[in-house]
């Protein structure tokens, strides 16, 4: 999901500065079945934004389970979140995703008890998240592809992505946008069982149920493709998000 755009890049560097106090100061403990000393002294040693994704990958996986604590993966965090926005990062031309996904980012955010940490922390996960969102419809088309599987792993959570339909919502007029949300709904149809809520796909059913999301979506769809195909669009939103009804989810 390469990206230089405005809202991620604020994002990130505000995460950077929410968890600049949880620097190992050049130790880290771990399992030596899953790593060894003078692994953990290097990573440690090493300033964080020039950890690549091949130096996080292994960490990561590990992390609060038999490599480091809650304490040390929030020094990781800020580092894990922008490789993984960013897959032109690894000088190996690898993204962090090869290895880490946002799904075990949410599970490793889990056996963190990471909704016991303080809000500021909190809020700055959930900043990157809508960041990531808002900035979306800039995205090329191999970007708005890759989305679709951001928001299946983001379906896990119970992240608040009301900000970032609020800044689709006024999109909406703009062609190029649409065009680009068109995308993105259509590729996170692909994914996942519709029918189980969490709080942001609630969220993202009740935007498209409301207001005039759903028909401004697929009347673009029928004046770049047909009406026909604008015919099949429509059918696929409401099939998306008539079972169960948004009204009553989180």
């Amino acid at each position: 999901m390469a990206t230089s755009m405005e809202a991620v890049n604020a994002a990130i560097t505000g995460s950077y500065v929410v968890f600049a106090g949880f620097d190992p100061d050049g130790h880290l403990t771990g399992c030596p079945h899953c790593t060894n000393e003078a692994e953990l002294r290097t990573l440690a040693a090493t300033p964080l934004r020039s950890l690549t994704a091949s130096d996080l990958s292994r960490v990561t996986v590990k992390a609060t389970s038999t490599i480091g604590d809650s304490h040390s993966f929030r020094w990781l965090l800020p580092r894990v979140l922008e490789l993984l926005v960013d897959e032109t990062t690894d000088p190996d031309g690898r993204p962090l995703e090869w290895a880490v996904s946002w799904e075990l980012l949410w599970n490793k955010l889990t056996s963190a008890d990471w909704r016991s940490w303080p809000l500021d922390q909190q809020d700055a996960v959930a900043a990157v998240v809508c960041a990531v969102l808002i900035d979306a419809p800039l995205l090329d088309e191999t970007g708005r592809y890759r989305l679709g599987y951001f928001l299946r792993d983001l379906a896990g959570t119970d992240i608040d992505i009301e900000p970032a339909l609020n800044a689709w919502q006024q999109r909406l007029t703009d062609p190029t946008s649409v065009d680009a949300l068109v995308d993105i709904v259509d590729g996170y149809g692909s994914f996942g069982d519709v029918t189980l809520l969490s709080r942001p796909k609630a969220q993202l059913h009740r935007w498209l149920q409301t207001g005039p999301t759903a028909a401004i979506l697929s009347g673009r769809v029928a004046e770049t493709t047909g009406a026909e195909a604008g015919h099949h669009f429509h059918k696929f939103l409401r099939e998306l998000i008539t079972a169960p009804r948004a009204d009553n989810q989180p």
